[in-house]
């Protein structure tokens, strides 16, 4: 069976290929009563081994959500217009910006221009087609999620327990990679269509 391209994305591991030898251990001075030697403590992890890892899984995560609408439907309701762009939009402190403008640039959705927006407040939120719900907003997620009641707004977060809370696509980890999960409920209510093929790339509670 073929497999869409998100279904590459998702194996990529974040494992970052940067393990270097560990350091030799001193060699103890020749002599006639010498001390036993000791073996070296592991060697601590590099930051910038770390910071790769944090850096891929937030490009991972910016690949994600733009390729998330090519598996959703949303109602013609929706959009005020039959040219109206694709509005993917960014609450809180997303940490990918850079990743996510360059992957729009160059892809539209479904004949629309995708468009990345950062809205002022909830009532903008509301206008969006995707919104992607910042860490700093952990706090926040169910005042968000009740605002944007009764909107067609597929709504995206790393937030812990996401999915849980009411949201519709939470992003996890999962066997040392990113994975997500769906929350079919909420995706229902607001009326969007997720496609099975997306449905069977999730991870569900018994996976994790």
């Amino acid at each position: 069976m073929r497999r869409s391209t998100l279904t590459t994305v998702l194996v990529l591991t974040l494992a970052a290929a940067l393990a270097g030898a560990a350091p030799a251990q001193e060699q103890a001075p020749p002599s006639a009563a010498a001390e036993p030697t000791r073996p070296a403590p592991p060697p601590a992890e590099s930051p910038s081994v770390a910071t790769q890892q944090v850096s891929l899984e937030q490009s991972i995560q910016a690949v994600f959500v733009t390729k998330f609408p090519f598996f959703v439907e949303w109602p013609q309701r929706t959009f005020a217009a039959a040219q109206a762009p694709f509005r993917l939009c960014l609450l809180g402190d997303a940490p990918f910006p850079g990743d996510i403008e360059e992957v729009a640039s160059k892809r539209g959705v479904n004949g629309r221009v995708l468009e990345i927006s950062h809205p002022g407040d909830l009532v903008q939120a509301r206008q969006c087609q995707v919104l992607f719900v910042g860490s700093s907003e952990t706090g926040r997620v169910a005042e968000i999620l009740s605002a944007l009641e009764g909107a067609a707004v597929l709504t995206v977060s790393p937030a812990d327990r996401f999915t849980q809370a009411g949201g519709m696509i939470g992003f996890v980890r999962w066997r040392g990679r990113v994975g997500f999960e769906i929350n079919t409920d909420a995706a229902r209510r607001a009326d969007l269509s997720i496609s099975s093929q997306l449905l069977k790339l999730a991870v569900t509670g018994g996976e994790r």
